[in-house]
């Protein structure tokens, strides 16, 4: 007998060798083309879209089945039916072919543009106290390009206080997921529109006082400092690019803001403005403020949310 007669018979026989073999599989993924995931006889991996031997038959994750080889071929694994079996003892199913998962947790990334309701609220007058403590805004800043954050002094018209908010619609993050990270992007107005200055170093720091505040559209009162609290993250406001995006790390409290299923408000201050901190010296002009870009500014410009999440 010639060795490429032993040959071929060799591989005959290990090919049919399966012909009779029926095994135990569970189901890690229902696919949408009719063909499941299946983890065969206690495997740490999963074989790929397995279809089924009937025509029409429906299967669900986690369900027990029997697994036939058809024709012998040990890479065609085809389900016969639901198993009169124990389900297998668990194991984390393993898979390695390109562009598929195994079933559990979903991870999803979004990026949300900020609305049209995004504006500052404004309040002066000539005793910080006073700007500082009142209940109530003098100005919602226009419909603009760009509003201030922070704070800045002129030694005629006094204190002045810019308190922005921001606006996103999350209500395509599903209630039940679980949010593990979340990054507020913002851009500089540039240089040379003169928005922003930086006498002294300040951090922009996100507060809430969802559900209730700010309202949307903005109303004066608004402006009222006690309505925000806590920091769900910071960023020192020189760190904002005028010419990309910058991201502030959203911490927990940042992330728990997050209202999935609903809108989501944030109020971004100046920290020293939050501390109540005021210029004392003696310039005529002095500035602890910063320019940014607004959803009127359009795309590659305008406030973006980057939620990261599991469903």
């Amino acid at each position: 007998m010639s060795d490429a007669f032993n040959k071929i018979n060799k591989e005959i026989v290990d090919h049919i060798k399966y012909r009779s073999t029926v095994m135990t599989g569970e189901i890690t993924k229902v696919n949408n083309n009719g063909t499941y995931d299946v983890k065969i006889a206690q495997s740490d991996r999963a074989y790929p879209e397995v279809e089924t031997i009937n025509y029409n038959a429906q299967f669900s994750k986690g369900e027990i089945v029997d697994i036939i080889f058809e024709y012998g071929n040990k890479e065609s694994p085809k389900i016969m039916g639901t198993a009169k079996k124990i389900a297998q003892e668990p194991k984390q199913v393993e898979v390695d072919y390109s562009g598929e998962e195994a079933g559990g947790q979903q991870e999803e990334t979004v990026t949300i543009y900020s609305s049209a309701n995004d504006r500052d609220i404004v309040q002066y007058n000539l005793d910080y106290t006073i700007a500082y403590n009142s209940i109530i805004g003098i100005d919602i800043g226009d419909y603009d390009n760009y509003r201030y954050i922070g704070y800045d002094y002129n030694d005629t018209d006094g204190h002045f206080i810019y308190r922005y908010f921001i606006f996103f619609d999350t209500s395509s993050i599903p209630v039940g997921a679980i949010i593990t990270n979340a990054i507020l992007y913002l851009r500089r107005a540039p240089d040379d529109e003169g928005m922003s200055g930086f006498d002294t170093p300040f951090n922009i720091v996100i507060q809430d006082g969802q559900p209730t505040y700010p309202h949307s559209p903005l109303e004066l009162a608004d402006y009222n400092r006690s309505y925000y609290k806590n920091n769900g993250g910071s960023i020192n406001a020189e760190d904002i690019s005028p010419d990309i995006y910058t991201g502030i790390n959203l911490n927990s409290n940042g992330i728990a803001w997050i209202n999935k299923g609903g809108i989501t408000k944030f109020c971004l201050r100046n920290s020293r403005e939050i501390a109540g901190i005021g210029y004392t010296g003696v310039l005529e002009y002095y500035f602890e403020r910063i320019g940014i870009c607004t959803f009127k500014k359009g795309a590659g410009y305008q406030p973006k949310l980057t939620i990261t999440y599991e469903y």
